[in-house]
């Protein structure tokens, strides 16, 4: 009886195993948050800095207000210049700067 119950349990943990590796599994878990797969560009002129890690620029589709923690664009990028903001969405809405090109 002993080694019927071994083997049961052996089984059952095996399938709880498998269960969970099953790419269907996969397909149906909840996105990873933070995954970052496109840049996208944008050229515009850099109108001024809303605080110290968010700015506004004036873009042919509008406004946009970029996100940066990169302390170098605050001292070094000037108001009414002409760049190109290489950025991504985070997963609240928000234009995060990867990069960006005079």
């Amino acid at each position: 009886m002993n080694i019927l119950k071994k083997a049961v349990l052996s089984l059952g943990l095996a399938g709880a195993l498998l269960a969970n590796s099953h790419p269907a599994a996969a397909a149906n878990s909840l996105p990873v948050k933070n995954v970052v797969t496109v840049h996208k560009p944008i050229s515009g002129t850099f109108t001024g800095w809303a605080d110290s890690h968010s700015f506004e620029a004036k873009t042919q589709q509008g406004y946009k207000v970029f996100q940066t923690y990169n302390h170098w664009y605050f001292t070094h990028l000037k108001e009414g210049h002409h760049y190109t903001f290489f950025y991504v969405t985070n997963q609240y809405g928000q234009d995060i700067i990867n990069k960006i090109n005079k």
